[in-house]
């Protein structure tokens, strides 16, 4: 923050007319990211007063809706190297043609404290900032190794079991976005709506 390499959003709700402008803001965040510096992102703040739930799954249902909206907002279709089916190694949310890995943070996650922001938050990382880390380089494994360590000294619960690098086979993106307080691992679908670039596969089928 101090070397403005960030850029920040403000909204008031995750409704509509907030998509749209956080929408619009990402676009122009993506427009200028790659000249900010190698690990920029762009973090989304939501008004503690307004979106405030008692429930964790609550927030994990305002945080797929804002995927949701983003992605029916978008005019871009996704990336090739992007599988369009949700359960595969490959898969990453997009948006404006870049594959970003998305972080939510909540007030309820107490537990995992490396997850817990005073209100609903959720940080957009390109997908390009990890081009030096992926699974397998040496920087890579080193600093998955370095983070594994801090969560364990920083969290009360141990990291989540699922976490895993992009690309891995048993690796889903998805999971990593939203995690749970505990290490409850269940056998779900991922939320997220069919993507564009599956749409026009369809569409053209």
């Amino acid at each position: 923050m101090r070397r403005s390499t960030l850029r920040f959003g403000f909204f008031n709700s995750v409704d509509f007319n907030d998509m749209v402008r956080l929408a619009h803001d990402l676009q122009s965040f993506l427009r200028i990211s790659r000249s900010l510096t190698p690990y920029t992102s762009y973090v989304a703040f939501f008004d503690p007063a307004i979106v405030a739930f008692s429930l964790l799954s609550d927030y994990e249902n305002a945080f797929w809706r804002v995927l949701n909206a983003l992605n029916s907002l978008d005019n871009r279709t996704w990336p090739e190297s992007i599988d369009p089916r949700v359960d595969t190694p490959s898969w990453e949310f997009s948006f404006a043609g870049e594959m970003m890995f998305v972080v939510c943070n909540t007030p309820l996650h107490h537990s995992r404290l490396s997850r817990y922001s005073p209100g609903f938050t959720i940080t957009f990382q390109p997908r390009w900032v990890f081009d030096k880390i992926g699974a397998g380089t040496v920087a890579g494994d080193s600093a998955r190794a370095e983070i594994r360590r801090r969560l364990e000294s920083y969290d009360s619960v141990a990291p989540f079991p699922r976490l895993g690098a992009y690309g891995e086979e048993a690796n889903r993106e998805w999971e990593q976005y939203f995690l749970p307080d505990d290490n409850t691992v269940t056998n779900r679908n991922c939320p997220m709506v069919v993507t564009n670039r599956a749409r026009q596969r369809i569409v053209a089928a």
